[in-house]
């Protein structure tokens, strides 16, 4: 959900999902996690309404990440390619209607098939809210490990499968409060902002992983705890010696997200399914604040049609754990003046800021672009 989202709920972290809210998911780690689609502003906004928004946010939000254990990670998608698969969806419900009332619009209709692709582009926006264990007191997260590790100990052996009703129970109440608030501040400010079930939830990160199917109404759906099973063989023959029943129960969310096989064909080339990708990270971030559609307009107004992603993710309790990245900048400034010495600069800054009352998060962003699969003589690739 990158740095991409699916790098967060890839094997082996992600192993169980469901709980009663039926808009959570339960990572392995026992994090808890709820998926959002980010649709903009509800009225066209001025810069005026952009910068009241982010104050709204950041009033609203700010009390939620003073302590560890709260992320919330921002996924942006841009795609030429899902741009024309949204335009063809678009003109042929049009194309529908037109033929059911017997009227000819085939050369008002291909005008638009062969003008707006070259104009429009495809974008999609997630936002996913993430609950550690670490948020509970040593007290309660103990109480409830003690209880989850009943509830695993108690099942028989189901290595391959998902094993529903594992959330921590003190979580979940917290992170139900979290999403409510999301949802609550958001709306305030005057952003669409809505909760996906399971389902959606899940269709949304196989789509990431696989961009082809981007725009395509897919008729996917993950089978979950609950959900109507026949029964399989077992794969392996150890599982019968084991007693292991991963065949009678729900298949693993990573099996079920991640079914396209994948070559790493360079240094900063990977080849997944139909599609390659190459990412980068961002070490520091740039001097001068500028709006992210600020982005945007530089890589269309490049004039090249690529599509790429970035996901961004925002964890609370700045500080913690950084103490010692913070002495290992300061014990090798020497080796890289410029680089290490500034390192070392922005942690006195946000310590002072830190200190004036102000909340201090971790930051992280990953981009990647994509492209798909050319095969020719030479097997080269985009």
């Amino acid at each position: 959900m990158i740095g991409d989202t699916q790098q967060d709920l890839h094997d082996p972290f992600i192993d169980a999902a469901i709980i009663d809210a039926f808009a959570d998911n339960v990572a392995d780690d026992g994090s808890m996690m709820s998926l959002f689609r980010l649709d903009g502003f509800r009225s066209l906004p001025g810069e005026e309404d952009v910068t009241e928004a982010c104050d709204r946010l950041w009033v609203g939000l700010s009390p939620f990440f003073s302590k560890p254990g709260l992320a919330l990670q921002f996924w942006f998608g841009h795609s030429p390619e899902l741009g024309t698969r949204e335009v063809e969806t678009i003109i042929e419900d049009s194309a529908r209607v037109a033929r059911d009332n017997a009227l000819d619009l085939h050369d008002l209709l291909d005008e638009r098939r062969k003008l707006l692709p070259s104009k429009l582009y495809g974008e999609r926006c997630y936002l996913a809210l993430w609950s550690r264990p670490s948020l509970l007191t040593a007290e309660d997260r103990s109480a409830s490990q003690k209880q989850r590790t009943k509830v695993l100990n108690a099942a028989p052996p189901i290595s391959l499968g998902q094993i529903p009703d594992t959330a921590l129970e003190g979580l979940a109440i917290r992170h139900d409060s979290f999403v409510t608030a999301l949802g609550r501040d958001f709306s305030a400010a005057g952003i669409a902002l809505d909760l996906l079930d399971n389902y959606e939830a899940l269709n949304a990160i196989r789509k990431i992983v696989a961009p082809d199917t981007l725009g395509l109404n897919h008729p996917w759906r993950a089978t979950l705890p609950g959900d109507y099973l026949k029964a399989r063989l077992p794969s392996l023959g150890r599982s019968i010696k084991r007693k292991d029943i991963s065949n009678l129960v729900w298949p693993k969310l990573s099996e079920q997200i991640f079914t396209d096989h994948a070559d790493v064909i360079d240094g900063k080339i990977v080849r997944i399914g139909n599609s390659v990708f190459s990412g980068f990270d961002i070490v520091l971030p740039p001097e001068i604040v500028v709006q992210f559609n600020e982005l945007i307009r530089r890589v269309i107004a490049n004039g090249t049609k690529i599509s790429w992603r970035c996901s961004i993710l925002m964890e609370s309790g700045g500080f913690a754990g950084q103490v010692f990245r913070e002495q290992l900048a300061r014990l090798l400034a020497w080796t890289a003046p410029t680089h290490n010495g500034r390192i070392k600069e922005s942690f006195e800054r946000l310590r002072q800021t830190d200190g004036d009352g102000n909340t201090v998060i971790r930051w992280r962003a990953s981009f990647a672009a994509w492209a798909p699969t050319a095969y020719d003589d030479q097997r080269k690739y985009p």
